[in-house]
């Protein structure tokens, strides 16, 4: 998910990928989040790594993630931009987990779930995949997480929405 937040004039882009959210990159930093995770201004580093592996997460779970996370940035008055998941046709570390069809199945959700909602889905997806459904070798060095390459492909696709010439 990306969440644009736009107050005086500042433009605060967070990039959350699964359950990540801002509430979640306070607490691994240490400091206390406040009950929005917000603090009444969003602050956050554009383009920023942040993972946090609990295990296994349900595809409800995801959707009720996704779901809170719009429902508190909306309530701060925050513009939210919907971006696809990536591809990945497998997990080097659970190789017996086929995550092509939950990738699909999950972005056919946000894409309705952002229709629904009146807000905008950012396709990440279709620029990034290749033939059998795998992210792009040139714009991922582990098939999963993008590389300097593969950001620059999303931050080309993301800027003009940012700006509004989209």
């Amino acid at each position: 998910m990306i969440t644009e937040a736009r107050r005086a004039d500042e433009i605060v882009v967070v990039h959350v990928r699964r359950t990540v959210t801002e509430v979640a990159r306070r607490e691994v930093a240490g400091q206390r989040p406040s009950p929005t995770g917000f603090d009444g201004r969003p602050t956050c580093e554009p383009f920023k790594a942040v993972a946090v592996n609990t295990g296994p997460e349900s595809p409800q779970d995801f959707k009720n993630n996704i779901m809170a996370m719009v429902e508190i940035a909306k309530a701060n008055n925050i513009t939210v931009l919907l971006g696809s998941i990536p591809p990945a046709a497998h997990f080097s570390w659970q190789p017996t987990v086929n995550p092509v069809p939950w990738v699909a199945s999950l972005n056919d959700w946000l894409r309705d779930y952002a229709q629904r909602m009146n807000i905008r889905c950012v396709d990440y997806f279709s620029a990034l995949v290749g033939k059998s459904c795998e992210f792009r070798p040139a714009l991922s060095n582990d098939g999963v997480h993008p590389n300097r390459d593969g950001f620059a492909m999303m931050r080309r696709i993301v800027e003009p929405m940012l700006s509004g010439r989209h």
